[in-house]
């Protein structure tokens, strides 16, 4: 890019070595502009840009030629101004008379956008902003992102209304910021009634009492002590004292077993022999047996009645009968006797 830079720039001074056409002889404006054309040429050769920079302005302020906008360009390019850069080049893009010339400034405009960044702003219609502390001379709704330099910015949005928003923008190279304004919502507008319609106190109608509010109705609380609840926790109490003693009588069984294998290892016949001479540790091993076996009956037995209680605790909570059902009623209720356990049923219709 550097190359084809320098060799615009020669180019430019080789086409500019002919005499540019005066309008008139005597038109001093025009002669100061030429003057300040080749000073910048000179300027370039000596790669002194920032000057160059600066009398290309000069003679294109007053001679408005596509050969010192092409100048002005390069040597804003070349001495640090990308924004001015990018929009002269833009300007040639669009004015140059050739597709060659349109198509080496585009190449420039696609460079620079590359270095640089864009913020798009959207707002209200008529909104006016400032960037970075100079207003852009632009409103609402904008054609086009702002060209920003990398880094960090401050829009500011003077909205038609008269409020002010401002906005942080951190640009990045080659990156379009997008940031949004939005109108704050108009207050309400206070209904203003005419003294013409206002009626006077003579003609004013008295107003009928409201009617007051009908008095809360006392909630009716139900005790939490009722038939049903206390059916359902004496049952549910049931099943858990019967499912703890079934505990109890299932570990003492464990250990009176443990006892028992313990006496048949010793004695190594596998228990008394009724042909061998009794042992004397056959009482304490036969009651150990026994003490298993009954212990692990009662054990079973708690355990089916903790679980019949807990179902008849289910049942009776979720199936008890409503108030003011009494007339079609169903019970259910668990039943337990000697030998016998299980849950009675019954109903009234």
């Amino acid at each position: 890019m550097r190359r084809s830079a320098r060799w615009g720039m020669v180019t430019a001074g080789l086409l500019m070595a002919a005499p540019l056409p005066v309008r008139a002889a005597d038109d001093k404006a025009t002669r100061e502009a030429e003057a300040r054309f080749a000073e910048g040429l000179s300027r370039v050769k000596k790669q002194d840009y920032e000057a160059a920079r600066l009398s290309f302005e000069q003679a294109y302020a007053v001679l408005h030629r596509p050969l010192i906008l092409w100048n002005l360009a390069l040597s804003a390019e070349k001495s640090g101004h990308p924004l001015d850069a990018l929009a002269h080049f833009r300007q040639v893009s669009h004015e140059a008379a050739s597709d060659t010339d349109r198509a080496s400034a585009q190449k420039h405009v696609d460079a620079l956008l590359a270095q640089l960044s864009r913020i798009d702003v959207q707002a209200p219609s008529g909104t006016s902003f400032v960037l970075d502390g100079t207003d852009v001379v632009a409103t609402a709704p904008l054609a086009d992102p702002l060209d920003v330099v990398v880094g960090h910015h401050v829009v500011v949005a003077k909205l038609a209304a008269g409020a002010s928003k401002t906005s942080e923008v951190d640009a990045i190279a080659g990156h379009v910021a997008h940031v949004t304004f939005t109108a704050d919502a108009p207050p309400p507008v206070a209904a203003v009634v005419s003294p013409a319609l206002a009626a006077s106190p003579t003609e004013a109608q008295p107003l009928a009492p409201l009617a007051p509010p009908p008095p809360d109705q006392p909630a009716t609380s139900q005790p939490f002590w009722t038939p049903r609840t206390m059916t359902a926790v004496t049952l549910a109490s049931g099943a858990v004292v019967a499912t703890g003693f079934g505990v109890v009588f299932g570990l003492e069984s464990q250990h009176n077993k443990s006892s028992a294998s313990a006496f048949q290892q010793k004695d190594g016949q596998g228990g008394c022999s009724v042909v061998a001479p009794p042992n004397a540790d056959c009482p304490t091993w036969n009651d150990a047996v026994n003490a298993q076996n009954r212990d692990a009956n009662i054990s079973n037995a708690l355990y089916f009645t903790g679980g019949v209680l807990a179902l008849g605790a289910v049942v009776s909570w979720f199936f008890w009968p409503k108030h003011g059902h009494a007339a079609s009623s169903a019970w259910v209720m668990p039943e337990v006797g000697q030998g016998r356990a299980g849950v009675g049923a019954g109903g009234r219709f």
